[in-house]
Parts: structure tokens; C-alpha cells; sequence
């Protein structure tokens, strides 16, 4: 185990984050002939996209695909929570064309999810 975390630091040492460009990127974007990698904090502050079940997959803003390219007004009400939805960002925002283009905050749809088992 100490000889993985050894590897590890080796391989990270000489990625470089294509945000900050800082050394020590920990996570690689998994889109298609996309190299890049960059840190955890800047994945957050950068709309980069994480999935944090089964294979832990990553993907850089600029690989996070915008479905529709669809927008709506900011005082748009949350389909869960009705709350305002405030200005537009794509990560934070789910679009469901099939309940007569409805908008949900991401945080509305995740608690729904959990509470319902």
C-alpha cells in the first residue's frame, strides 16, 4: 500500500493542471482524446464535472457538454423546491424537456433522490 501511494505521488508530480497550470494534478478528464488533468479544488471552482460512484469518472469544463444549449430566465421557478433558479449555470442546472421544460436546481434532485430511497 505505501508503494501505491509512492506511484501515485510520482505520476501526479509531473501533471500539470490546465487551470492553474500548477504541478500535482490529481485527476484526469476521462472525455475522448482529452489528456488534461487538474486538481480537485479546481475541478470545484470551474464547473468541471464529477461523478463520485462506481468508476469515479472526471471531465474538464470543456468537455462537460451542454445539452440543447437551452437557458432559462433567472426568475424561473425550481421544479421541486420553487424556488427562483437563479442566474444560469450549467452544472447546478437540470433541464427535463419532458415535464413541459421544467428546471431543477442539481442540489433539489439529489436530496429528492436520497430521501426517496
Amino acid at each position: 500500500m505505501e508503494e501505491d501511494f509512492r506511484n501515485e505521488e510520482a505520476r501526479m508530480r509531473g501533471q500539470k493542471c490546465y487551470i492553474c497550470k500548477e504541478q500535482y494534478a490529481n485527476v484526469l478528464c476521462c472525455a475522448k482524446k482529452c489528456f488534461r488533468s487538474f486538481h480537485s479544488l479546481c475541478e470545484m471552482q470551474n464547473e468541471c464535472l464529477s461523478h463520485y460512484v462506481d468508476t469515479f469518472q472526471s471531465w474538464g469544463d470543456k468537455d462537460v457538454a451542454l445539452v440543447g444549449k437551452v437557458k432559462y430566465s433567472e426568475t424561473e421557478a425550481c421544479g421541486i423546491c420553487y424556488d427562483e433558479m437563479r442566474p444560469y449555470r450549467k452544472l447546478e442546472s437540470i433541464h427535463a424537456p419532458c415535464c413541459l421544460n421544467v428546471w431543477f436546481h442539481r442540489s433539489c434532485v439529489a436530496q429528492f433522490a436520497q430521501s426517496a430511497g
